[in-house]
């Protein structure tokens, strides 16, 4: 049973998965799903997945 429907599903630009494989499973599976694959993020301040929640925490703060 597929409990997860996915109308889109994104791959990273650095992601070794195949989008046209993604999507014959997902056809497989009775899915119309689209896999796109995003390019990369060009900021000098924000380059990582890291960068993104250490900024996050410096504008909302830490939580303490």
């Amino acid at each position: 049973m597929v409990e997860v429907r996915p109308d889109i599903i994104t791959l990273g630009y650095d992601q070794k998965f195949s989008e046209a494989e993604i999507e014959r499973n997902c056809r497989a599976l009775g899915l119309n799903t689209r896999v796109v694959r995003i390019s990369k993020y060009s900021n000098p301040d924000v380059e990582s997945s890291s960068d993104v929640r250490k900024r996050i925490l410096q504008l909302v703060g830490d939580g303490s």
